[in-house]
């Protein structure tokens, strides 16, 4: 991780203060928004280890639907950033997980050329596919200068990577690298999409949902 190239020691006790998540309206529609946390705000693996479940089917590291980052954001994330008021807003959202959220049309990914095969899955709180994250008719998305983010001092000292030049860090897609299993995308510091290994460090969360307005 860069936790250490970020001036954080494993050992030492840190203290951060607690703040409100500010976020970017990227639609609205049917009397609900969709959000996108403006800050990458922790960092996270996509899945702890890259290498492929053997099933049947086989499973790999960089499938969605089997993933730590997508426990984490609908557990361990929603719990302790919402209130029970806040949560009721937020909607369950059928996440489009199929290869053309992917921007890719090859139809096969992993060691073996295996079938891309992620089922939808029904989510509070999720990451944003290749697709979505340039779609150009979301605010800013269709730029690479816009799409850049900073992150938190908390991410930080979590492993995220700092670019000192722009003062931004990557942030994960939920979207699969097709040629390799233990690979998926991310939005990389200059807002351009890159490949980043699914149990690293190195890219952060920027978390998404739908809210009831």
């Amino acid at each position: 991780t860069w936790q250490d190239d970020n001036g954080y020691q494993i050992g030492t006790t840190y203290w951060f203060k607690w703040e409100p998540i500010t976020w970017k309206i990227l639609d609205v529609k049917d009397g609900k928004a969709m959000l996108l946390s403006n800050l990458v705000i922790d960092a996270q693996p996509f899945y702890r280890s890259a290498a492929y479940r053997p099933g049947p089917p086989r499973i790999y590291a960089n499938n969605y639907e089997h993933s730590d980052v997508r426990t984490w954001l609908n557990n361990t994330f929603i719990n302790k950033t919402f209130t029970e008021a806040e949560k009721n807003t937020i909607a369950t959202t059928l996440v489009d997980n199929s290869l053309a959220s992917t921007g890719h049309e090859e139809k096969g990914y992993g060691e073996q050329a295996a079938p891309y095969i992620c089922n939808d899955t029904n989510d509070w709180v999720f990451l944003l596919s290749y697709v979505e994250a340039t779609n150009a008719n979301y605010p800013g998305q269709g730029s690479s200068y816009y799409r850049k983010k900073t992150a938190t001092d908390y991410a930080y000292s979590q492993g995220v990577y700092r670019n000192t030049q722009w003062g931004t860090s990557p942030y994960l897609l939920r979207s699969p690298f097709y040629n390799a299993g233990a690979n998926s995308y991310c939005l990389d510091s200059d807002g351009l999409g890159r490949v980043t290994d699914a149990n690293s460090m190195y890219s952060g969360i920027a978390p998404v949902m739908w809210v009831t307005l």
